[in-house]
């Protein structure tokens, strides 16, 4: 990010320079690509704050799954894989919000991925649950069990490109 900012203060500098020569039109052109390169820039970093935000709000919702999973609360599985579900959905609804640079695209459709793949996952937690609930003792479904897997291990597969991508921004 501090060569992203680096980068926009030496092209603003020269804008300005340039812009001293310029007829009015030209001025006014380059106003206007400055103020998009300005907007695009401030979406990127208000993105890279959902991105911490729901990434926080995720794992959180993850430890908790695993927490109750791991002591057979199917009522504490059912309300952290729906918390899963919102949090996922909430995440998805409000990334849309954000046109990004093209730079940052690529790890924005990895980030949709990732959360898609959770809010599956979620919902085959809530269904799980659900089962055993309804049935009053803990109840295995090996095809619940395996769709969960598999969008945890897709979700973590699109997380880790998302962040390898942005590392290398």
């Amino acid at each position: 990010m501090k060569k992203c900012f680096f980068a926009l203060t030496i092209m603003l500098v020269s804008m300005l320079a340039i812009g001293c020569t310029e007829n009015i039109n030209e001025n006014n052109s380059t106003q206007a690509s400055l103020q998009q390169s300005n907007d695009a820039e401030n979406q990127d970093m208000e993105w890279m704050k959902h991105i911490e935000k729901y990434g926080s709000l995720i794992q959180s919702d993850m430890d908790n799954v695993g927490m109750a999973a791991n002591i057979s609360d199917y009522n504490l599985l059912k309300s952290y894989g729906q918390d899963l579900v919102n949090d996922t959905q909430s995440g998805l609804d409000e990334n849309s919000n954000y046109t990004l640079s093209p730079k940052y695209q690529e790890a924005q459709n990895e980030w949709v991925q990732a959360l898609t793949d959770l809010n599956s996952a979620g919902k085959y937690i809530v269904m799980s649950a659900d089962e055993s609930l309804a049935y009053g003792v803990p109840v295995r479904n090996l095809d619940y069990e395996q769709k969960i897997q598999n969008y945890v291990v897709s979700s973590t597969g699109h997380m880790n490109r998302a962040s390898a991508l942005l590392e290398g921004t």
